[in-house]
């Protein structure tokens, strides 16, 4: 089994903003394999399949590792089988990167995350660019110009899910 976890903060106020980039693409994961409706489990929204769990933490994006590390001792998951889709000031809109391991660049989601069940699950990075203010930034909208391109990076990184959920499936 793997769990994706999608981070974004709950509410419509925040549904299209940046920081909600990983709702998005999961959002669109769900839709895309026909899964059945959002339930209220682990302080978050989950889906389950047999080999697979969508998580969309609810407890704001900075304590996403309360929802995180509830469901992954509940399904026995070692961090391994564990991938993050977050938005990332480091990357340009449209840039994906996927990795395993590594630090949280200040990401404060990821910091929490990394506090419950350590750092060693994959992620994948959605760039959302650089502003001065990035507490705001990412609390911020994308842009009607920006909207084409969200749409574009959604579509990818759905697809990158997919393989690595393939590759996950391959390796068991």
């Amino acid at each position: 089994m793997k769990l994706v976890v999608g981070l974004g903060n709950p509410g419509q106020k925040y549904a299209d903003t940046r920081h909600n980039f990983g709702f998005m693409v999961l959002d669109q994961l769900r839709s895309q394999l026909s899964l059945s409706q959002w339930q209220e489990k682990f302080a978050g929204l989950l889906v389950k399949t047999n080999q697979i769990v969508l998580l969309q933490p609810q407890t704001f994006v900075n304590r996403s590792g309360e929802s995180v590390g509830l469901c992954a001792r509940f399904f026995q998951l070692s961090p391994e089988q564990i991938i993050v889709v977050h938005d990332d000031l480091d990357l340009a809109l449209g840039q994906i990167k996927i990795k395993q391991g590594g630090s949280s660049a200040g990401h404060h989601g990821i910091d929490s995350i990394d506090e419950v069940i350590g750092a060693d699950y994959w992620r994948l990075r959605l760039g959302i660019g650089r502003d001065e203010d990035a507490e705001r930034f990412v609390l911020r909208p994308f842009s009607q110009s920006e909207l084409i391109e969200v749409s574009q990076v959604v579509d990818r990184a759905v697809t990158n899910l997919l393989e690595w959920l393939n590759d996950a499936k391959q390796k068991n």
